[in-house]
């Protein structure tokens, strides 16, 4: 499936590339040597060879959107140089993450050979901090607990033999709390942190959305590499004795699947109602638009598929 882009205005845009542009810069000053592999390799994530769209793909948790949602949600000037910063910070780090993800999730191509980038990608995610706040700002305390616990999560799913719904809401929850850092910053930055447990709360509530979307497109991949996801989980749990995999989805896995996306979305934009953010609303809507058409894909394919694998047997 090609990556699908929701629309982005044009100042999101042009922030999204100038950021993009900054990283391979100082990948080329810095790091020479690693310079064309580390291109390669942040190029091979997305679908159009092209960074900058992968962070536009609809798929992905919009960090580098939020910020901004909160910032047009208030009624402080614009301010391009916070954002164009923020952006890089959160380029910077969300490479750092996917390194290391990838070597854990054994999904790896050549991440060991440019593993060392990851120290000029965390370098380059926490130094543009330290130039809006202090030591002892209070952003420091949200970000040193939301940065490890991202990282405690992928730890606790990695060693998970079993995800039933309330480890899956914990798991998912703290996937993605890394995005949370960019929020606070924002929030600070704007005098709205009173705002924060708000956003914090869409968040999270769009994380559990955006991982069983990722559960169930990603059903065939993680049963053949062992992955432990909560729609597998499902799987085991109620399969029929002799079921296969593909005839529990035919029979009543993507209709559960789907009935559990829809479930998430309804909590989706409930938790984004208070929001006060025209922008963030049409996103909800948009996601809305494109998880009907993609749960009738899916749940056509499965059912075709069962087909053949009856025929076959």
């Amino acid at each position: 499936m090609s990556g699908e882009t929701l629309a982005y205005d044009a100042a999101a845009s042009e922030c999204i590339d100038r950021a993009l542009e900054r990283l391979s810069a100082e990948i080329r000053d810095r790091t020479p040597n690693m310079a064309p592999a580390v291109s390669n390799w942040m190029a091979s994530l997305s679908h159009s060879r092209t960074p900058a769209d992968y962070f536009k793909d609809i798929r992905g948790f919009p960090m580098l959107r939020l910020p901004r949602w909160l910032a047009e949600s208030t009624d402080a000037n614009e301010d391009v140089d916070f954002q164009d910063g923020l952006a890089y910070s959160t380029v910077s780090g969300y490479y750092f993450v996917r390194l290391i993800d990838n070597l854990m999730d054994n999904q790896a191509t050549n991440e060991k050979a440019i593993l060392s980038i990851s120290a000029l990608f965390h370098t380059e995610f926490q130094r543009i901090y330290q130039e809006y706040f202090a030591a002892t700002h209070p952003f420091w305390e949200i970000y040193r607990r939301e940065w490890a616990r991202g990282f405690d999560s992928a730890a606790a799913e990695a060693s998970a033999t079993d995800i039933d719904e309330d480890r899956f809401y914990q798991l998912s929850a703290t996937k993605t709390c890394a995005g949370k850092i960019p929020l606070a910053a924002t929030a600070f930055h704007f005098s709205a942190e009173d705002r924060l447990p708000e956003w914090n709360n869409f968040c999270d509530a769009l994380s559990a959305w955006i991982q069983m979307r990722d559960d169930m497109s990603d059903w065939y991949r993680d049963h053949r590499c062992g992955a432990k996801t909560f729609f597998l989980s499902r799987s085991n749990a109620n399969r029929l004795p002799d079921e296969t995999l593909l005839a529990w989805l035919g029979r009543e896995g993507a209709s559960w699947g789907t009935e559990q996306l829809q479930g998430m979305h309804q909590k989706v934009r409930k938790a984004g109602a208070p929001l006060n953010s025209q922008s963030l609303d049409r996103y909800v809507d948009e996601l809305e638009s494109w998880m009907v058409t993609w749960t009738s894909n899916f749940g056509r394919a499965i059912a075709e598929l069962a087909k053949v694998a009856k025929a076959l047997a």
